[in-house]
């Protein structure tokens, strides 16, 4: 069985949807695969978002803490992005991600994304697209819960 390179599956996930082949080669070129075991944070609420995340397989909880008590406000599936806060300054992570089963990624460093973006805007302008696209779906998703909450 051939193991497949990052560019290789990067290609073949929605982020990355419509990118060109040059585009997908400059991205993976920030990218590596990480492990999470359970239990562990991916992200820390306050700790600088250098890195972002794509979800292979497993499970994660984004999660907020109001006190004492700590809320899901969305529970990312394999293909989903976490960690969107790198993309404006002063880029800190705005909630915890903690695995709750095994988790498979690929980790892309924020500033090699970020210097890339810069380098070639219209690469950059792609990329921010996609950024875009996470934040909107999110945002809809937590509409939706707290309607739930409310009715």
């Amino acid at each position: 069985m051939k193991t497949l390179s990052i560019k290789d599956l990067l290609g073949r996930t929605d982020f990355a949807r419509g990118m060109s082949a040059d585009d997908i080669e400059f991205l993976s070129g920030c990218a590596s695969f990480a492990r999470f075991s359970r239990g562990e944070f991916m992200m820390l609420a306050g700790d600088p978002c250098d890195h972002f995340y794509l979800i292979r397989e497993g499970k994660a909880a984004v999660e907020v803490e109001s006190g004492n008590q700590v809320s899901v406000i969305y529970a990312p599936s394999p293909g989903d992005i976490v960690g969107w806060s790198w993309t404006m300054p002063p880029s800190v992570c705005r909630y915890d991600v903690r695995v709750m089963d095994s988790v498979s990624a690929i980790d892309f460093d924020a500033r090699c994304v970020l210097r890339k973006c810069e380098e070639d805007n219209r690469f950059g302008y792609h990329v921010y697209k996609r950024i875009l696209e996470v934040v909107i779906e999110r945002l809809m998703a937590t509409r939706v819960q707290m309607l739930d909450m409310y009715s």
